[in-house]
């Protein structure tokens, strides 16, 4: 955004809008990391719950049970914001960002190009 000059202001305050919400998306996921490396109380994410399922060798207890289904409970909802930042608002982003001449970007798919006259 900082090399496109012609860009609207707020394309690039809903960018980092977007941002944020796929990191949290991604803390929703995995955990927070920063609260876990300064021993602070962070509650389970979905993954920690899905994986003490599927790493055990013994037979799965009752509370691993419980926390699968509170995680297979949530994760559609996780996935339906997951696909509307990436697929949709992400997506709309580069669009715009593209049409305002924005460099080329990762993850932006193949840029368009024209011969000047």
């Amino acid at each position: 955004m900082m090399d496109t000059p012609g860009a609207d202001p707020a394309l690039g305050q809903r960018l980092r809008e977007t941002e944020d919400r796929i990191q949290d998306l991604m803390i929703a996921f995995y955990g927070d990391w920063t609260k876990m490396r300064r021993s602070d109380a962070a509650p389970p994410s979905l993954m920690p719950r899905v994986s003490a399922r599927l790493n055990t060798t013994s037979p799965i207890t009752e509370t691993v049970k419980h926390s699968y289904e509170i995680a297979a409970a949530s994760f559609n909802a996780f996935l339906d914001e997951l696909r509307q930042a990436i697929d949709t608002d992400l997506k709309k982003i580069g669009e715009e960002m593209e049409a305002a001449g924005a460099p080329w970007t990762p993850g932006r798919g193949v840029p368009g190009w024209k011969k000047q006259e």
